[in-house]
């Protein structure tokens, strides 16, 4: 069973339900610059294989601001859905179905700065690259949305979140930030701004931290 015969559709849906780089529509092909980088990346790290196709744009004005003169690019695939009956034949197709989605399925977050250089958005230390200074509650709800953003797990792709949306808690220590929405997320940055802890899960699979 061939790769593309499986996962096309979805694709497809995918690009469309997510939001566009600054400048970009739904139909605007991704600069080839950045595929050119974003395809390097990928195969200098051993990920080429992993991934077929475009990448997918994200952007917010929050993206804008905390992480000014980078692009955002993120893959994201779900497995697929669960057999709907214990019939041999069924079962047969799921498990070549998961047999081609382990082979192809990439979740990663890569930006793209002005000088061309791409790195990966996974960890704490990954997101502090280039991120705006973290001085005040409003910086911090600024900067907690465009991690939240751009965190890409195992369970929930990037997503856009607003600064509305970030509770803030100032600490001695720093702030706490907190999405509380179909999709959880803690982001925390020490006085000094710099990035500490970032985590998001959609709500059904969120454990509430200490």
């Amino acid at each position: 069973m061939r790769f593309t015969s499986i996962f096309r559709p979805l694709i497809g849906s995918l690009a469309l339900a997510v939001c566009m780089a600054p400048g970009l529509r739904a139909a605007d092909p991704i600069p080839a610059d950045d595929l050119g980088i974003f395809r390097r990346y990928l195969a200098k790290h051993g990920m080429a294989d992993r991934w077929e196709g475009e990448p997918t744009p994200l952007s917010s004005a929050e993206i804008r601001r905390a992480y000014a003169g980078q692009r955002f690019y993120f893959t994201f695939r779900r497995p697929p859905s669960a057999p709907g009956a214990p019939l041999p034949q069924i079962l047969a197709r799921h498990q070549q179905e998961m047999a081609a989605y382990r082979r192809h399925s990439l979740r990663i977050t890569v930006g793209i700065d002005q000088q061309q250089n791409a790195r990966a958005f996974r960890s704490p230390p990954d997101f502090n690259a280039g991120l705006m200074p973290v001085a005040s509650d409003a910086d911090a709800a600024t900067a907690a949305a465009a991690i939240a953003s751009l965190l890409n797990d195992q369970d929930s792709s990037p997503v856009v979140v607003a600064a509305s949306q970030i509770r803030v808690t100032r600490l001695a220590s720093g702030w706490s930030c907190r999405l509380d929405d179909a999709q959880k997320a803690v982001v925390e940055f020490d006085l000094g701004g710099k990035c500490l802890r970032a985590e998001k899960r959609p709500a059904r699979a969120w454990i509430q931290p200490p």
